[in-house]
């Protein structure tokens, strides 16, 4: 990549999970697509970490604690077309991974969306495909998407006042046309142990709020908050098996 610009620029987020950033970056630089740069943006252990020496990799600070800073620290850094998601712990699922989501892109679609694999738990999000034009993009993996950069400088970077859903807040933002392509095939193994999982009650909390202030309205906010029983019965199946 020297002497040219990426395509895509992937942001990874890491957090006292060297393991799981060792895992990421391997996937990374197995891909077959090779037009990419990848933001690093460190905390705690996984600082210790030895990263490959690599002209593809940057590292990168973010000014204030919290992952919404950390994510905005890699978009502020990223110069790429296209920017990816993908934290540590999240792998590619195979080595053309990355060739299968730059190979949809065109100039008449802003986000390029796939299935992620939760490889805890063996299920995929979104749980159902989606038809543009038809359903809704507010409930894609946005480690299994494509966005272009330049939806960042219209409608902002993530919400610092955010703690868990801050993929969704931002969503929200984005006009309900938006073009989007769907991609019938899984691209990522999700790392399903984050906080979202770990903390049920204060994400469907924030996922309610968000909604209820957005165009989405609180009518879709209730509908969520009467997931909540549901979702932690779900959550004490899996923790039994």
């Amino acid at each position: 990549m020297t002497g040219k610009s990426p395509i895509v620029s992937i942001i990874t987020i890491s957090k006292d999970d060297p393991e799981g950033l060792a895992k990421t970056l391997a996937s990374v630089s197995g891909q077959s697509f090779q037009a990419y740069e990848q933001i690093l943006v460190l905390a705690g252990r996984s600082r210790d970490i030895n990263v490959p020496a690599d002209g593809r990799i940057h590292w990168t600070e973010s000014e204030s604690p919290g992952i919404s800073n950390a994510l905005n620290a890699g978009v502020a850094a990223a110069t790429g077309e296209w920017i990816q998601f993908l934290n540590g712990g999240d792998a590619f699922s195979d080595d053309r991974s990355l060739e299968l989501l730059t190979g949809a892109r065109d100039a008449s679609v802003a986000m390029i969306c796939s299935y992620a694999r939760v490889v805890q738990h063996g299920y995929n999000l979104p749980t159902r495909s989606l038809q543009p034009g038809r359903d809704e993009f507010i409930y894609i993996s946005h480690q299994a998407t494509l966005f272009r950069r330049d939806l960042f400088e219209r409608y902002g970077l993530f919400s610092p006042d955010i703690k868990i859903r801050m993929d969704l807040e931002w969503l929200t933002r984005l006009p309900r046309e938006t073009a989007f392509r769907f991609l019938e095939t899984v691209t990522v193994d999700f790392d399903g142990s984050g906080v979202s999982s770990t903390h049920i009650c204060t994400g469907t909390l924030e996922e309610a709020r968000i909604l209820a202030a957005s165009q989405y309205g609180v009518a879709r906010a209730l509908r969520v908050l009467a997931k909540l029983p549901f979702r932690l019965f779900k959550s004490r199946i899996r923790a039994i098996g």
